[in-house]
């Protein structure tokens, strides 16, 4: 037993197995300081607020100076992976996720495709926002495309190194 339920007219028990933030016989709300003493409430509350910020925790090894941590995963605008190592800081982003690497080649080929439409066919009047955002998704799309090529070679080449000729 952690407690009581707060309402005079209730009492109920509130075991220590308890998983939710108000009384289940009466419906009143805990006070905070009996909340805070729920093991299994304070647990849910911890998963749920790291599925609502889209965020897990992954383990990670620094390429840096070996160490082995646990972390929190960040996006950035573009949607890579970022990791920060505890020990050295150095951080590191990862490549492109395969379904977000593609949905990227594919707004770009549908980009290029719009900006060569607006281009060749200089007889149809085109209105100057549709070129201007025709451009704006080319260039998001393609400085992700370009970054993430950047890393994945990057990669690549650390993972195997040239061989001594």
């Amino acid at each position: 037993m952690v407690a009581t339920c707060p309402n005079t007219n209730c009492l109920q028990v509130i075991p220590s197995d308890h998983s939710c933030s108000w009384c289940t016989a009466c419906g009143e709300t805990l006070p905070a300081s009996i909340q805070a003493e729920l093991p299994l409430l304070q647990e849910g509350r911890a998963k749920g607020e790291a599925a609502r910020a889209g965020i897990g925790m992954i383990e990670k090894v620094c390429a840096g100076c070996g160490t082995q941590f646990k972390t929190s995963s960040k996006l950035d605008f573009l949607g890579f992976l970022e990791v920060t190592c505890p020990q050295c800081h150095l951080q590191v982003t990862e490549p492109l996720r395969w379904s977000r690497r593609i949905v990227y080649w594919l707004f770009l080929g549908v980009g290029i495709w719009g900006l060569a439409d607006i281009a060749f066919h200089p007889g149809v009047k085109r209105e100057l926002t549709a070129a201007i955002g025709t451009l704006l998704l080319l260039l998001k799309m393609g400085s992700a495309v370009w970054k993430d090529l950047q890393i994945t070679q990057r990669r690549r080449s650390t993972a195997h190194p040239a061989l001594p000729s």
